[in-house]
């Protein structure tokens, strides 16, 4: 079990909510995500998935986005095959989806200030102790990119035992990934450092990439009041960018290229976390974070006339303190955390006129800082049987821009724009039976545009300064989840989002703008089904019924958003030592990027299906573990991403691989 958890959990809950969760909860049924402090899972207005350090051990998955799309049925797109590089989506957003999607390590966000895709190399799959992911908005709790869900990957904490392990595995088009990792504790002291590096050749002509990551984390823990952890992570990749095909390109050779753009980055990342519990009433939590991120981007043809090169600098500074009290109304336990998210986001861009560097053709310089205050307060009723939910959040966004043309020493703008919004939350949380939860929340939320959605300075059109509105929107949610047996679990969520001015590129006037209203809603539904020791089931299924609502495309599909997207997974042990896993994922049909009013051709619905065959064993102390898999078993033919013109009569297409095939090793010890 993660230190973090028991030392959290008491500080941060009454001694009668305590006493009621203890006895019933492991570390699996513990989230820290939903309420920023440790809870019981059963106890969140929400239904979150929990990945485990032994669920990505066992699914001997290669990158976060795998682990996510088929444990927890997420929804990505891609330019390319490279995992680095996969872009989520929640709740049925399409295009600048990863925008809507909050992603964070022990807290501390991951997302870009720009529309850059967040980099899922950031730690070391073998550094990861636990994944909890929460669907829905959650801005009161997180600000800013809450919006379709939270994704928090939390990093594993030194084991009681000294140990290491080693992994490595080949596959399809020239990709291997190699991790090790060492853990133990040195008095009150734990350490864990992991480091990978994937590579590979990729599917289509010129889309080689190479990650390489290192991971090293230090758990203090000197007494039972006081909790720190310290982190340092390093990520430096270099890819090539394959670009779009036409339909005749991809009907004579879907592996093709005629691009030459490539990619060079490094990201370094500083976290220290705090939590200090003087007492079983009070804890107080401070998280400092720090990021810097380097880019060398020549974007030859991707952007057709816009090709652009630049050099792009990053800084981004977080401090987030909160404080937690718990204390009696009545005879009701009631927990209040007040709490400040201060971030400065600083970028510096660079603009040449070709590859060569020799000369700048521009400058900018882009500030943001972002300070919000937020309350959250959590009664718990009934003997903990009935627990109410409200908080709120005032933020405030300031971002000034300044860009100039160097080639004829022209300032083209000098703009400064102060953004304020307000969000709030609602829910009620009952739980009648201990195999039976159910709940209902309203939520009203906000997203601050992308420094790049308000100002062009990348070189891809005209430079320009907009006037552009944050995002609003409403959601109303309610679910639940039952345990018909202690071997099986259904959870079902329904949702309904409005939201105004939700921000979309306008392939006619080649700018990003405020939309007219959407409306996204849905159902999600899980289960699974332990039979015996030899047999389970697992089935994830999600309706997302995403489009607009007024405007010239009422009641038109929003974009690359399927309907319908479906997961089951079977798990066989005939030996022991042996497993078989079988899965099968149905996407339903999606109109391209673009497409607003959806006159082109759709991507039909597609069937996936996916083989994994493991073999575990321990000898001498020593563990050992070999894989072989398969995905796309039949070579099923589609596209990762399609974008379009305004009228739709022109499909841009971005071809996924076909089968594929991967063997490993693995040893611990």
């Amino acid at each position: 079990m993660n230190k973090w958890i028991p030392v959290a959990l008491c500080g941060t809950l009454f001694t009668g909510v305590c006493a009621e969760t203890t006895n019933t909860v492991d570390s699996a049924r513990i989230v820290v995500t939903a309420t920023r402090n440790a809870d019981n899972i059963r106890t969140v207005p929400a239904n979150p998935t929990v990945i485990t350090a032994q669920d990505i051990a066992e699914g001997h998955y290669t990158s976060v986005p795998e682990v996510l799309e088929k444990t927890a049925g997420v929804f990505f797109r891609n330019y390319t095959d490279n995992p680095s590089q996969a872009i989520i989506d929640m709740r049925g957003f399409g295009d600048n989806s990863h925008g809507r999607v909050l992603v964070l390590v022990d807290g501390r966000r991951l997302n870009e200030a720009d529309m850059s895709a967040l980099n899922w190399s950031s730690i070391p799959l073998n550094g990861i102790d636990r994944i909890e992911v929460i669907s829905g908005p959650a801005t009161v709790l997180y600000g800013d990119n809450a919006v379709g869900g939270v994704i928090n990957i939390i990093t594993a904490g030194g084991s009681e035992e000294p140990s290491a392990s080693f992994n490595a595995s080949a596959g399809s088009y020239e990709a291997y990934d190699q991790n090790a990792t060492v853990s133990g504790q040195l008095g009150g002291l734990g350490y864990t450092v992991a480091a990978d590096h994937q590579s590979g050749d990729g599917y289509r002509d010129h889309s080689r990439y190479d990650n390489v990551s290192f991971y090293t984390g230090l758990d203090i823990i000197p007494n039972e009041f006081f909790a720190g952890k310290v982190f340092f992570s390093v990520v430096d990749r270099q890819y090539q960018l394959p670009g779009a095909l036409t339909e005749t390109q991809t009907e004579d050779d879907r592996r093709q290229s005629d691009e030459d753009s490539d990619v060079r980055d490094t990201q370094y990342n500083v976290q220290f976390n705090t939590i200090f519990t003087p007492d079983e009433h009070n804890t107080f939590a401070f998280d400092f974070g720090y990021r810097r991120f380097d880019q060398f981007a020549n974007l030859n043809r991707e952007y057709g006339p816009w090709g652009t090169y630049y050099d792009s600098f990053k800084n981004t500074w977080t401090l987030e303190p909160h404080y937690t009290v718990t204390f009696p109304i009545g005879n009701a336990a009631n927990e209040t955390t007040v709490g400040m998210d201060w971030r400065d986001e600083t970028i510096r861009v660079n603009r040449f006129g070709d590859h060569s560097r020799h000369e700048k053709s521009a400058k900018e310089t882009v500030d943001q800082e972002t300070m919000d205050f937020y309350l959250n307060d959590r009664l718990f009723l009934m003997d903990s049987k009935l627990i109410a939910n409200a908080g709120g959040r005032a933020g405030q966004s300031r971002i000034k821009v300044k860009d100039r043309d160097l080639t004829g020493s022209e300032l083209i703008y000098d703009e400064a724009k102060t953004r304020h919004e307000n969000a709030f939350t609602v829910g009620l949380t009952a739980l009648p039976l201990d195999t039976v939860k159910l709940y209902v929340k309203y939520d009203e939320f906000y997203r601050f545009p992308f420094t790049d959605e308000q100002a062009n300075y990348y070189g891809y059109t005209t430079d320009s300064f907009m006037d552009i509105d944050p995002e609003r929107g409403n959601n109303i949610e309610l679910g639940g989840s039952f345990a018909p047996t202690e071997k099986s679990t259904i959870t079902l969520t329904a949702y309904r989002m409005e939201m105004e001015d939700e921000i979309r590129y306008n392939p006619s006037t080649y700018l990003n703008e405020n939309m007219p209203d959407t409306l996204h809603q849905g159902l999600d539904l899980t289960a699974h089904y332990t039979v015996n020791d030899l047999l389970q089931f697992r089935l994830i299924y999600n309706y997302t019924e995403a489009e607009f609502t007024k405007g010239s495309n009422d009641g038109k599909r929003i974009p690359w958003v399927p309907r319908d997207r479906f997961r089951a997974v079977i798990d066989i042990t005939p030996l022991k030592k042996i497993t078989l896993t079988a899965g099968a994922t149905y996407t339903g049909k999606m109109y391209a990027i673009n497409d607003n009013s959806n006159a082109g051709n759709s991507q039909g619905g597609y069937t996936l299906f996916d083989l994994m065959l493991t073999y575990n064993s321990t000898c001498k102390g020593i563990d050992w573990n070999a894989f072989a898999g398969v995905d796309n078993l039949f070579g099923k033919e589609y596209d990762l991403w399609q974008t379009s013109n305004a009228s739709g009569t022109t499909i841009n297409h971005y071809p996924a691989p076909e089968q594929t095939w991967k063997v490993g090793l693995g040893v611990k010890f």
